[in-house]
């Protein structure tokens, strides 16, 4: 059972959290949404789903604390954190939306909704001014190419987006990019977790342990499908689930099989394992020293 999460709740001086109304297995309680300052003019990372009574949270917010938003920004261009361009839309908060990363399915969005991002993308580490407050941009590839994370330098909070998941781990893309992004995120100050999803981590000391958490559990994850393989000896991806994720919900395989996926191709190219040409895969005997 999943802890429970207020549609509104102001988490910091800065910081308010507005659900965007989309449970699921993968959303979890739903996407979080997040509105960043204190004065008139302030910044949201992330818009949801394009959920009903998704904007009327955000315009009770905006209209408690009389402000509107200046800009909108994104972790990544995935519909749980994008179709809510709609909402704004129909709120007239007349913003600019900025992305890292212009990808077809980003162009195909601005038709349907008829907006337009900002011509040029954000770049690693850019410095993303607000009227009272000053993310930095951190690339964080891994579960998408586009995806980023936002550090909030007068909270030291790292908005992780689907980069860190907080109660559950993620599905990415490509392992090699997910641990190069788990190390340049780890040797940032953060002091506060704020994930798209779940419930938010607070303190130095949680937040960096969550992080090495996650990194680990996919060394470990690794470590089981490499140990099945060979075990196996040839074998093919539904085989090693079988191993490595025994009893597993049947909701859940799709997933897991991806996941699957993702850590064999990083041990290909790691030249541990051979992919045969009947989707099977074999172990590759490490030399001796």
């Amino acid at each position: 059972m999943l802890p429970q999460i207020n549609k509104i709740e102001r988490l910091s001086k800065k910081v308010w959290r507005i659900l965007g109304l989309n449970p699921g297995p993968f959303t979890l309680q739903g996407t979080n949404t997040y509105l960043i300052g204190e004065g008139k003019y302030r910044t949201l990372i992330d818009c949801g789903q394009n959920e009903d009574g998704y904007k009327e949270l955000l315009k009770q917010v905006l209209d408690e604390t009389q402000s509107q938003i200046s800009q909108v920004i994104f972790t990544h261009n995935h519909p749980d954190h994008t179709l809510g361009i709609k909402d704004i839309l129909e709120l007239k908060q007349n913003c600019t939306f900025k992305k890292y990363m212009y990808l077809e399915e980003d162009q195909q969005l601005e038709q349907e909704y008829g907006f337009k991002y900002e011509q040029v993308g954000f770049q690693d580490m850019e410095i993303v001014k607000g009227e009272d407050h000053t993310l930095q941009v951190i690339t964080t590839p891994g579960h998408c190419t586009d995806h980023v994370c936002f550090y909030l330098f007068e909270e030291k909070t790292l908005f992780t987006g689907d980069f860190i998941l907080s109660g559950s781990s993620n599905v990415i893309r490509n392992l090699k990019d997910q641990m190069n992004s788990f190390k340049k995120c780890l040797s940032l100050d953060v002091e506060n977790i704020y994930s798209a999803h779940g419930v938010a981590i607070t303190g130095k000391e949680e937040s960096q342990k969550t992080m090495l958490e996650q990194m680990q559990h996919r060394q470990m994850r690794e470590d089981k499908i490499k140990a099945a393989i060979k075990q196996l000896g040839q074998c093919n991806s539904n085989q090693i689930l079988e191993i490595v994720y025994p009893g597993l919900q049947e909701n859940l395989v799709n997933g897991a099989l991806h996941n699957i996926s993702v850590h064999i191709t990083k041990l290909i190219d790691d030249k541990l394992v051979l992919k045969l040409d009947n989707q099977q895969f074999k172990w590759v005997e490490e030399p001796s020293l």
